[in-house]
């Protein structure tokens, strides 16, 4: 059971750091249109701030 909760887990986590990534290619896509408002500009590099600084929260706790 052990192996499979591992498993599972593992799977998770590549699924999350996957769909977290996307985040980050679409905020960076979005940013290059120059119609954008300043209240979306702000959104996305708050979009992209929350999805690096999660990314490297977990690297850092893989590395412990």
């Amino acid at each position: 059971m052990e192996k499979i909760y591992a498993a599972a887990n593992a799977a998770s986590r590549i699924y999350s750091a996957s769909w977290r990534r996307g985040n980050i290619i679409r905020a960076q896509t979005r940013l290059k249109d120059r119609s954008l408002t300043r209240r979306l500009v702000d959104f996305y590099l708050d979009s992209l701030e929350t999805e690096v600084s999660y990314l490297l929260t977990e690297s850092q706790r893989d590395a412990a």
